[in-house]
């Protein structure tokens, strides 16, 4: 049994698809507040056993380097072995081999690493990635696992070509073309954008497209138009960021895949339960729609 299916079995007791969540609830359930310096000291222990600033890690059946500066995923990963276990299964359960994965904001890669396991030689993974850093250390994960099937690009996708400005977090993973007063911005750099429906000409028809761009998920949209309607058989997973898009974009986002025959087939959070809720129940929910939860997974697929 994978590590994400054990974890997403104690995980839905508390209606949690984060680890770190799930282990920070249970310290208070059980009064160990001191669990939190313990995690704090193993990660220094990690981080004192790292050569050129980096570590190996077996993550989900990848071998993946680990950058110990990062207080974000690499942290999580080092650490968990995993980050979102409800997410993690549902990309095991939901690719098959021969699929054809475009990964928008493939970070250092741990869905990316995921996702070429189960495609196999014959499906491929298109994974888009602007920030340098991550760049770097995503075609590292790659090499390390001598995947052929991952084509890597340093870029963004928008609503329209050009260049925009990106917002470099102190978390890796929270790096974004959204400004976000919340977010330790350590730098600000610009990168290349194209839209999504530029990008895939000339390449593979896809069948699956994962999407985490920290706020962005709109102007993407924007830019896909020809590739909603396009592919009948098309599925996303999109991490939604409501309090960083805003209540009029977060609905215009749902409405539009709404309006393209699109039907929600799995929604996960951290702490609450919206597993079975559909696109109009999200558009109304107004914890979600305010801000006040941080960000859903929301898995789509075209009405059958």
């Amino acid at each position: 049994m994978k590590l994400s299916e054990l974890v997403v079995r104690g995980a839905r007791r508390l209606r949690t698809d984060n680890l770190g969540v799930f282990l920070k609830r249970a310290w208070k359930v059980f009064g160990l507040e001191s669990a939190g310096r313990s995690r704090d000291m193993r990660y220094n222990a990690i981080r004192r056993s790292a050569k050129d600033g980096l570590i190996v890690a077996d993550i989900e059946g990848s071998r993946m380097f680990l950058n110990v500066a990062d207080e974000g995923i690499s942290k999580q990963l080092a650490l968990d072995k995993i980050r979102e276990p409800e997410a993690t299964k549902m990309i095991w359960d939901s690719l098959v081999s021969g699929e054809v994965v475009v990964d928008i904001g493939a970070n250092i890669g741990y869905f990316a690493l995921i996702e070429s396991q189960i495609v196999g030689e014959s499906g491929c993974v298109y994974a888009i990635e602007p920030v340098p850093g991550n760049v770097e250390l995503l075609r590292r994960n790659i090499d390390a696992n001598n995947y052929t099937n991952i084509e890597l690009f340093q870029m963004g996708i928008s609503e329209k070509a050009g260049k925009v400005e990106m917002f470099i977090s102190k978390k890796c993973n929270w790096s974004s073309m959204i400004f976000d007063e919340d977010n330790e911005v350590v730098d600000r750099i610009e990168v290349d954008v194209v839209t999504l429906d530029e990008f895939l000409v000339g390449k593979k028809d896809p069948t699956f497209i994962r999407m985490d761009v920290e706020g962005f998920e709109y102007e993407i949209l924007n830019g896909m138009d020809k590739t909603l309607g396009k592919y009948p058989n098309l599925k996303f997973f999109i991490e939604i960021h409501a309090h960083l898009m805003g209540r009029e974009k977060t609905i215009e986002f749902l409405e539009r895949f709404k309006q393209k025959g699109y039907e929600t087939t799995g929604v996960f959070h951290p702490e609450l339960d919206f597993s079975y809720k559909t696109i109009d129940e999200l558009i109304t929910h107004e914890q979600f729609l305010s801000g006040e939860i941080y960000a859903l997974h929301v898995f789509l697929q075209k009405k059958s």
